[in-house]
């Protein structure tokens, strides 16, 4: 069976790249979502948000695109009971990383994808344990990677992994942002070509 027109329901970069390996023909929409007003409506169940802006937006793009196969996903860091927005400036992420550092978070992330009635929705939980870092090793890091519009503030596919010293996770491409495993394995179910 061929693939279907993909749509990846995301404009982040890198979600594009970690798809644009496996030389899959798709297309990047961006979800109509209210993201602050589904943070807000979570908040007593934050394990189960990013599960359901992943499929918020996969269904507000596979709405309009029936035929497609849609690929949504989200990522949200825990820590403290607490979630966080992504920093917007080199302090702020210097601000996050010496919160988190000689400590643990997670990264919640999940996938959802639709396709002709098909739904399938899986969350990855990565528990993050960073090294003790100084404030130099971390004002190093945040100039070399510059990673603003990461969920805490590292970017892990670069540098970003030089400050953990212990990650549990049943996926590390979820890390990144999209759940790969996961994906193939619903691409398996539905009889598309893997490999």
């Amino acid at each position: 069976m061929a693939y279907p027109p993909i749509i990846l329901a995301s404009t982040s970069p890198f979600r594009k790249t970690q798809l644009e390996k496996f030389k899959l023909s798709f297309t990047c929409i961006s979800p109509t979502v209210d993201e602050r007003k589904l943070e807000n409506e979570f908040q007593d169940s934050l394990t189960k948000l990013s599960a359901h802006l992943a499929e918020e937006k996969c269904h507000s793009v596979s709405i309009e695109n029936p035929e497609a196969l849609v690929i949504g996903s989200d990522q949200v860091l825990l820590f403290e009971n607490k979630t966080w927005s992504k920093p917007k400036s080199s302090k702020e992420a210097i601000e996050r990383l010496t919160l988190l550092q000689g400590k643990t978070h997670e990264l919640h992330t999940s996938i959802a994808i639709h396709w002709k009635g098909r739904h399938y929705i899986e969350t990855i939980v990565s528990r993050m344990t960073m090294h003790t870092l100084t404030l130099q090793e971390i004002e190093n890091y945040v100039n070399k990677d510059k990673p603003m519009g990461c969920a805490g503030g590292y970017k892990f596919e670069e540098n970003g992994v030089l400050l953990f010293n212990k990650i549990e996770t049943s996926d590390p491409t979820s890390i990144i942002g999209l759940p790969l495993l996961p994906m193939f394995s619903a691409f398996r179910e539905w009889e598309l070509p893997v490999l």
